[in-house]
């Protein structure tokens, strides 16, 4: 949200200093509600001051004459209610100050008059956000507000505890919150259609989790850095899969590759991997019952 000179500025066809210039002949010399206006004679502002001070509301128009903002002053600093307009004139957000701090219900409106997000503050630190129309409020209709949105717990000013996060991209994370970051038990869905269920820690997947991929195929095991590593199961689509050791997302270590589809059916090889492919002792097995010791 810009502060009052930025969005005076941005209104303003004044120089900074004809700005500053002016703001110290407001608060000195005016009394009463006073306009401001451009050079073509568009109104840009009203304001009411009481020995040079801002009380009561303060209005932005833009070049239209469209109202942008209605705010309430009390001693020169915000207190009351702050309603900010959307382009098509319905209000956009509702919110609560106390004595220049954001303190309260703040609601973020669609143009049905619907809340898509309603927070809580007090002394200007918000304590929780909530999504009242959740099952109602499409993937599409955020990409079209053109911003990322969260809902959830907050602690010391930071996203911590339970919390939905969705992102302009189209991905979505369910799940745990530390510090402004993905942390402990969640679920991030990807626009593409993969999805990951499991532990995270500082926004990577750690631990235990299962990445399943929109083709079919899956990993279940363990996480580290995001990437697998130690133990886990790689499920092709076609039946296929690898059981065992893991290291920077490629096999490494001990493992065993199972063939359950096409001419290999039935064989498995046992043996050592390194970076992803067979390295050392190993021993391959038919599907006859007869094996072959091999090196690579």
């Amino acid at each position: 949200m810009m502060t009052d000179y930025e969005n005076r500025r941005f209104l303003s066809v004044r120089t900074p200093e004809q700005e500053a210039a002016f703001e110290t002949q407001f608060k000195v010399t005016m009394d009463g509600l006073h306009t401001m206006r451009d050079p073509e004679g568009n109104l840009l502002l009203k304001v009411n001051y009481v020995n040079g001070k801002r009380e009561g509301f303060l209005q932005y128009f833009d070049k239209t004459g469209a109202l942008q903002s209605r705010e309430e002053y009390k001693n020169d600093v915000k207190h009351g209610i702050d309603t900010f307009y959307g382009s098509d004139g319905f209000p956009a957000m509702i919110g609560q100050w106390v004595n220049g701090l954001q303190d309260g219900i703040i609601e973020c409106l669609q143009n049905d008059g619907k809340v898509y997000i309603r927070s809580t503050y007090k002394d200007g630190e918000c304590l929780l956000e909530e999504d009242p129309i959740k099952d109602n409020f499409s993937v599409e209709s955020i990409l079209l507000k053109g911003s990322d949105r969260y809902a959830g717990n907050y602690k010391d000013g930071k996203k911590s505890g339970q919390g939905t996060f969705y992102s302009i991209n189209g991905d979505h994370y369910e799940g745990n919150w530390k510090d402004d970051m993905y942390f402990g038990r969640g679920t991030y869905y990807f626009a593409g259609g993969n999805r990951y269920e499991g532990n995270f820690k500082n926004n990577k997947y750690f631990g235990q989790g299962t990445l399943y991929f929109k083709d079919g195929n899956r990993y279940e095991g363990n996480f580290k850095d995001g990437m697998y590593f130690g133990q886990g199961t790689f499920y092709f689509i076609n039946g296929d899969r690898y059981e065992g050791n893991w290291k920077d997302g490629m096999y490494f270590g001990q493992g065993t590759f199972y063939w359950e589809s096409g001419e290999f059916r039935g064989h498995r090889y046992e043996g050592n991997w390194k970076e992803g492919g067979r390295s050392g002792q190993g021993t391959y097995y038919f599907k006859d019952g007869s094996q072959e010791k091999q090196n690579w």
